[in-house]
């Protein structure tokens, strides 16, 4: 395993691997990804329509851990843009909602990034 991938486990930044995750999803085949099973019996986990050569096996495995080792890895793959913009939103909120001060009634900037991020969120 990568050290990246529990850094922030082990006292690294979210931000770090949310960067780092975004830099693979941006250095790999682009998505929508899905999985067939070929001729060989293998699970082949492919980009269509552009490009019909599998990005990845998935054969080692025996048995249905075959299936849903593909099953995980094209969701991950789909869902991951999806869950970093999420993930990125609530700690901009997180942060947002750290105790400040202003005057009572005057306006302030933060607040209402705060309040419109609670917005988004809701959806």
């Amino acid at each position: 395993m990568q050290a990246w991938a529990l850094s922030w486990a082990t006292g690294g930044t979210m931000k770090d691997t949310i960067t780092h995750l975004r830099e693979l999803l941006s250095k790999g085949t682009p998505g929508p990804w899905r999985y067939d099973v070929d001729n060989k019996n293998r699970h082949a986990i492919r980009h269509f329509p552009e490009v019909y050569e599998p990005v990845v096996y998935c054969d080692r495995d025996g048995g249905s851990m075959k299936e849903v080792n593909a099953e995980l890895i094209v969701a991950a793959v789909n869902g991951l843009p999806a869950l970093l913009d999420r993930l990125e939103k609530l700690e901009r909120r997180r942060l947002l909602g750290m105790p400040h001060t202003h005057l009572t009634g005057a306006d302030c900037s933060r607040c209402d990034e705060a309040d419109e991020l609670d917005e988004e969120l809701d959806q």
